[in-house]
């Protein structure tokens, strides 16, 4: 009889103990993926336009959205890695500034009335495809800035995927020696990528020409072969855009949000 007892206590507790599970699985609901888009490149993706001056060029909606913020895009750089922040004007590097994640998240915005979309920027000014290779203080920089948001995201979501990365950089390889190899500089770059977080995806990689200069035809040419290679690797020109500049390279602020905006378009 006790034998019997203790059996029909162990049923009970057993059926108790799938009842619990069950009644967490049905009422906790399944969070959803993490988008991820990286940001990087030197000072064209960091951006050196101050964003007063999107007053007129922005709606008045859009203006006041990014200036008190949107819960919708999350934003982490290397240079504040504590957590993610609702994405607004004021969190570049230099603060009256943005880059090109402002026209990304502006087309993503205007485009996707439901996902999440989580933004991590790490770029660095003045400085060459060679400072960005495995090994160099750019790719520790990056990956650096990207672990640190994967580990963040991990608190929340089950599941991460690195949509894409957009990468404005070419100007400070302008010498016949850097130019000559920048090709193999940028297969071996993002090849480690896309090694290294393989587990979130195959993301695309879009990149944009750099402004017609001395030895600009050649990374150009680089870059579209490169993009060449795979359906998912983008490449797009600039030169009909009729941009304009606030010096000899850099972009002033309605071209570098129109430029960040066709960043989008490739991106999702």
């Amino acid at each position: 009889m006790k034998k019997l007892i203790d059996i029909s206590t162990i049923i009970v507790g057993t059926i108790l103990i799938l009842i619990a599970i069950l009644s967490f699985i049905l009422l906790v609901p399944k969070k959803k993926t993490a988008n991820i888009i990286i940001i990087a490149g030197q000072s064209n993706a960091e951006g050196v336009s101050e964003y007063a001056d999107l007053n007129g060029v922005l709606s008045e909606e859009k203006y006041n959205k990014y200036s008190n913020g949107t819960s919708r895009v999350k934003f982490i750089a290397r240079y504040s890695l504590d957590n993610f922040v609702n994405f607004k004007f004021g969190l570049n590097e230099y603060k009256n500034t943005f880059g090109i994640e402002l026209g990304v998240i502006d087309y993503f915005l205007d485009t996707n009335k439901k996902d999440n979309l989580f933004v991590v920027k790490c770029a660095v000014g003045g400085t060459g495809l060679s400072y960005w290779q495995k090994g160099e203080e750019g790719y520790n920089r990056l990956s650096t800035t990207v672990n640190r948001a994967i580990e963040l995201i991990k608190k929340d979501y089950s599941k991460i995927n690195i949509q894409a990365m957009c990468w404005m950089q070419g100007e400070s390889d302008r010498t016949a020696l850097d130019s000559e190899k920048y090709f193999n500089r940028l297969n071996t770059f993002v090849s480690t990528l896309r090694e290294d977080y393989k587990t979130y995806g195959n993301f695309r990689f879009v990149d944009a020409a750099i402004l017609k200069s001395e030895y600009s035809d050649k990374i150009n040419k680089s870059k579209s072969e490169f993009a060449n290679l795979s359906d998912n690797n983008y490449y797009f020109e600039v030169a009909d855009f009729n941009f304009s500049l606030i010096d000899d390279v850099h972009y002033n602020a309605a071209s570098e949000y129109k430029l960040g905006y066709e960043f989008g378009k490739y991106c999702f």
